[in-house]
Parts: C-alpha cells; structure tokens; sequence
C-alpha cells in the first residue's frame, strides 16, 4: 500500500479481495497516520475518512453504490484502488464492481504484486478502460534462491517436517519463515507437526492480530498461510519461504515472495508429489501450465518460466553474477559438462510464455545460442565505462569491416565488407577449428555491454514496447558477432598479432583463455574490451574518426 497516494483530501477507496485482509491493511494505515474504516461504515459515523477499505463481495450491496455515487456527486471521490487484483477475476462480485466503476470518471488503479500481461489486458478492458502498458520491475532478485523437492504423497508430511525443521532450527528472530498450504486444514496440521502458528481465513479475526505479533517478536519460528492471508505480510527478516504441495498457478507462486523486503539471502522451496503436476499440465490457464513445467524439468533454471511469463524477460541464475542459485543451476555447476556442449538457452520458452519475437539471424555470424551453463563471473560492466565511448566509436567505425583484414593490412582492405565475406576470412570461418572453438567459447551472454542492451530480452522502441529476444549472436547488429567473436578468435591464434603488443598475453588452455577474457584488466574494463584499444593503437582507424 504506497501511503503517499491516500495522504491526500477527499476520499479514497481501497478494493480487496477478500474482509480477511482488513487487519493487515488497518496495520498499514495506522502506521502512516492514515485515517482508515471499513465497510460498512454504519448508521452513526457520518465522518468521511481519507481511506475507505472495502471487499469486492461488499459491491453486491445497493448501500454502497449508492454510497460511492453521492461521494462522486459531491466532488468528495478521489480514487478507487484494486489491490490484489489477480486474485479476482474469477470472483462472481467482479461483475458488481465492474458496474459500479463504469458510471463513475473517477482515476483507477489496478495493483498487483504478479500479473502476466494477458491478464492486465483483461482486467483493465473489463473495466472499459485503455490497457496501457505497464512499468515492470525485474524479477531477478539475486537475494531469492529458488529450490524444489520430490517428495511421495504418502511421505509427504513426514518428510517436508523434517526438512523443513532441519532448515529453521538455527534461525533466531523474529518472522523468520513462512510456510503455505493450499486449505485450512492442510494449514492446522502442518502447524500441528511443526510447532508453529496457523494464519487462515478460518481462524478468527480476533486471534490473527495476536498471531501475527507473536511471529514478528519471534515467540514462534514461523507462521502457516493461506493464500489469502499469506500474501499480505511484508517483513525484512523472512529468511524461508516453503510451499507444502506445488502452487496452483505461478501468479500466486511469485505472490508469495512480492510482499518480503529482501535484504538478506531467502530460499523460495516447494515440497511437492509429481504424480500430481499431471492436474496442472492439463490446465485450460497458463499460469497453472507454467508451475508443471517449471517444476517437471528439473534441468531448467527455475527463474525463467516465472520471469518470462511474468515480465517478459529471464535470465538464469547462472547468468547473474552473485544470485543465489537455484535448485536446477546448483546442479549444473556440480555436474561435468555434456561432451556435445553445455545445455542449451530454451528460446522456444519466450514464444510459449510471453509474446515476444526473435530479432532477424545473420547466418554469417549464427552460433550456439543461450547457454545455461556457469560463465566465469565477469565485472560490472556498461557502455559508459573507462574508454567506453572510444569504444563505441571504433564499433561503429568497424560495423562494416572485416576484422581480419583490418587487424593485418589495415581499414583501407578491410572496409568494404564484413568477417566472412572475403576469401580468407570465410575459409577461417568455414574452418573445423573455428567451428569447435565457437562452440565451446563460453563468454558472458546475459548481458551485451557492447551494444548498450543489458539484458537477454529488452523493450525495443521501434516496436512500441514489443519485446525481442537479444543476444550476441541472433542479432546481426550486434557488435558480438562481427567484431568481438572475430578478435577473440584471432587473438588467440594468430601469433603475429602479439609480436606488435606486449601488454596482455593470452593463456593456450581454452578454458582459462575465456575466463582471460572476461576477466578485468589493469584499467578496469573486460581483457576483451581490452584487446580492442590495443588493437587499435597497433593499426588505427583514420585520425579524423576516433
């Protein structure tokens, strides 16, 4: 709840799903000094308050329509607010609400703490209004780890207990677990087991204020939830957050962290059967499709089917320098590589999970796409590093040269066409060398510094905020592909290169050579980035360019 929008006169009307969550919400208020009742407001109070909270099963009464048309009459309606708003579209009193909104030109908001984008566009156009586009925070939080487990329907309990008990038993504080099951009961008996506190929509209101201070003051290590009480509690000090069974759908799976103010390292862990997840892949709604097949590939970073589906963008945890990792990536980096490779970024991802588009492929510079595999851990880097515009320039300059032609003979032959266009450049690239080293050339790929764009799928301007998938080597632009993969090649095979520097020397194993590369040289920036200073103090572009 952002304090700052109901600091101001007149009134403001907060939609939530369910009365359940008045008490969380209350809290919040009186923390900010916000004035702040609930529906109904009674026959005596006549008071108009700053904040007015209501459930959306409220909006079936003819009372407060015709509240919030005499509010909107008098001038006195600011706004109307709908938190939580994936939660309600399958909620008979949505019609109601819709209604009552139409008639009223008052400002909307629509809030949600995870919302895919075709559900945004059926929210916002079933309240007749414009979808515009959505300002989307990354779902990268590198403090998240995200771990699932196997377990038996018969063993269920048992074993979730004891893991669950093995993780908590040296946490001391407070509010430092939560746990959420999918029923009331399933929530009394886990709490049974565990020893901890039950937040249900069963338990009465009276009780859950006492219940939820008793876990902030760490009197219990946790607390068991229910969706529709869980996904309100914000807290900094949750260290676990466990999920007894797999998620009905990923809205409510990403729900269940997007409240937690992570400053410190959080496991995100799933107990689960998977002679279950039959009844979600064989879901009519995506999101429900989602959790199957995030949770049945155990090969696949569990990052990206929520990030895709979610924000449009995902990158693995492999690929973020200091992420905690999740279940599918630790094991990746304790497994040997594959003899054929490492695996493979799953492109066909971005087409089942989020409308997104491939950039056009160049052939000339194609090459093995996203790996998943661990890259060694490069610097952080920008086009506005040291030397970075100067960079920049030279790129620009070489977006239609050879670069080896410019490297041995200089701009003049190496002007007019690109790497792989001339004769010794193609048989370099044609080459069983060139072929085997490009695929086993593993440099950081889930950003490109060179270019500017700092993510493996970004908003492209010209398509008016249409994603595209990017990357070094399916965008024919990009500099990866005909200046930088070039040069790295060269550099560590063409001898005669070195004879005219002495300031960086390449080691001969390949593994090491590409962990060189990425790794920062003595002014700060990439060994790669490097190499392309250097070479151009060796054979420089025209004075009047750079």
């Amino acid at each position: 709840m952002d304090a700052v929008v109901y600091r101001r006169d007149g009134l403001n009307v907060l939609v939530v799903p369910f009365t359940e969550m008045f008490p969380n919400y209350l809290r919040q208020a009186q923390v900010h000094g916000i004035q702040c009742k609930t529906w109904p407001l009674g026959d005596v109070d006549q008071e108009v308050p700053q904040l007015l909270l209501t459930a959306i099963s409220h909006f079936t009464s003819p009372d407060l329509h015709e509240f919030l048309v005499t509010a909107f009459s008098l001038s006195r309606l600011e706004r109307v607010t709908v938190e939580e708003a994936h939660l309600m579209p399958s909620m008979a009193a949505m019609q109601q609400l819709v209604d009552t909104l139409h008639r009223l030109p008052v400002p909307l908001f629509v809030t949600s703490s995870a919302c895919p984008q075709g559900m945004q566009r059926n929210l916002l156009s079933s309240f007749g209004r414009k979808a515009y586009d959505a300002l989307r925070c990354k779902a990268n939080d590198l403090n998240i780890s995200f771990q699932a487990y196997t377990v038996t329907s018969s063993q269920m309990i048992q074993e979730a207990c004891a893991r669950i008990s093995a993780k908590t038993e040296h946490l001391n504080g407070p509010g430092c677990a939560l746990l959420y099951c999918q029923t009331s009961e399933e929530c009394d008996r886990m709490a049974g087991e565990l020893g901890w506190l039950p937040l249900h929509a069963s338990v009465p209101v009276s009780h859950r204020d006492d219940t939820i201070a008793r876990w902030k003051s760490g009197n219990t290590p946790g607390l068991v939830c229910d969706t529709a009480l869980g996904y309100c509690l914000n807290s900094s000090s949750v260290r676990y957050v466990f999920h007894f069974g797999a998620p009905r759908n990923v809205v409510d799976y990403i729900a269940s962290i997007s409240e937690l103010h992570q400053s410190n390292p959080t496991q995100v862990i799933i107990f689960f059967d998977p002679s279950c997840l039959a009844i979600l892949r064989d879901s009519e709604h995506l999101e429900a499709v989602a959790v199957h097949d995030m949770l049945a590939d155990s090969t696949l970073c569990m990052r990206i089917i929520p990030g895709i589906l979610l924000h449009g963008s995902a990158i693995p945890c492999v690929m973020l320098p200091g992420a905690e990792l999740c279940t599918a990536c630790e094991a990746q980096l304790s497994a040997p590589l594959p003899l054929n490779g490492s695996r493979r970024f799953p492109f066909d991802l971005a087409q089942k999970y989020g409308r997104v588009s491939s950039l056009s492929e160049d052939s000339r510079s194609r090459s093995e796409p996203f790996s998943t595999w661990a890259t060694p851990e490069s610097p952080p880097l920008s086009p506005m590093a040291p030397a970075g515009y100067r960079v920049q320039t030279i790129c620009r300059v070489l977006e239609s040269a050879c670069m080896s032609c410019w490297l041995k003979e200089g701009l003049a032959k190496g002007k007019s066409h690109r790497f792989g266009e001339c004769s010794e450049s193609r048989s370099i690239a044609q080459s069983s060398l060139w072929k085997e080293w490009v695929k086993r050339l593993r440099l950081p790929v889930d950003c490109c510094y060179f270019c500017g764009i700092s993510l493996t799928m970004e908003c492209d301007s010209q398509t008016k905020g249409g994603l595209k998938v990017h990357s070094h080597s399916a965008h024919a632009e990009c500099p990866w592909a005909f200046i930088f993969k070039p040069l790295a090649y060269l550099v560590q095979h063409d001898a005669a290169f070195w004879k005219r520097t002495t300031k960086l020397s390449p080691p001969n194993d390949q593994a090491l050579y590409q962990q060189w590369l990425v790794s920062a040289s003595d002014d700060g920036m990439p060994v790669l980035v490097a190499l392309l200073l250097l070479a151009y103090e060796s054979t420089p572009l025209p004075s009047t360019v750079v």
